[in-house]
């Protein structure tokens, strides 16, 4: 089984069902629920999560945004092929240490931290304006996977 490191943006494109890359988030989590891939996430993971949810239901029509939101971070906080990790004294400074020379989101530097410290890959769902510039560096440091990469 192999492991890999999931940013919010990954899981928020899952349980969106016309998200333009929901396809390929739904072949990750197909993979997650048949326990061939296992997935580590920060625990602020979870709350940028519901903050994105909370926000994307109300669009859809949903009249209880928050509750939905909240029923589906406790769906993925509890599934058994995923690991909200602790944060670690090392995971702390491994992701201070990426922000500090990145200049990143502090989610995304949790994941990258999470992904260096457990060697395993770190999935996000696009690049970000701030991921673009620094891509090369990015990629030659950390095994990272872009669902925008597959199924154009």
């Amino acid at each position: 089984m192999s492991l890999v490191a999931l940013d919010s943006s990954v899981i928020a494109e899952y349980a969106n069902l016309s998200g333009r890359l929901h396809a390929q988030a739904d072949a990750t989590f197909t993979a997650i629920n048949e326990g061939k891939l296992h997935a580590v996430l920060a625990p602020p993971t979870i709350s940028e999560l519901y903050y994105i949810l909370a926000r994307l239901y109300p669009a859809s029509g949903d009249v209880e945004p928050q509750k939905k939101a909240e029923a589906f971070c406790k769906y993925i906080y509890f599934h058994p092929s995923i690991e909200v990790a602790d944060l670690t004294f090392p995971t702390l400074i491994e992701a201070a240490k990426i922000k500090s020379e990145y200049k990143l989101a502090l989610t995304d530097c949790y994941v990258l931290a999470l992904a260096k410290l457990r060697r395993c890959r770190a999935i996000f769902r696009h690049r970000e304006e701030e991921m673009k510039k620094l891509s090369r560096r990015l990629l030659e440091k950390f095994e990272i996977v872009f669902l925008e990469d597959y199924g154009r």
